[in-house]
């Protein structure tokens, strides 16, 4: 079943989070990994 919750509780809910730090980056796999990806 679905829990019907309008937008203040959905609003609240947000408001109690803390927002990250964390910059966002893309991991790179080493070279070989990524020469054996390539190769397939």
């Amino acid at each position: 079943m679905y829990l019907h919750a309008d937008l203040s509780i959905k609003e609240r809910a947000l408001a109690r989070t803390a927002p990250t730090t964390v910059s966002a980056r893309r991991d790179r796999p080493p070279g070989p990994v990524l020469a054996f990806l390539e190769a397939l």
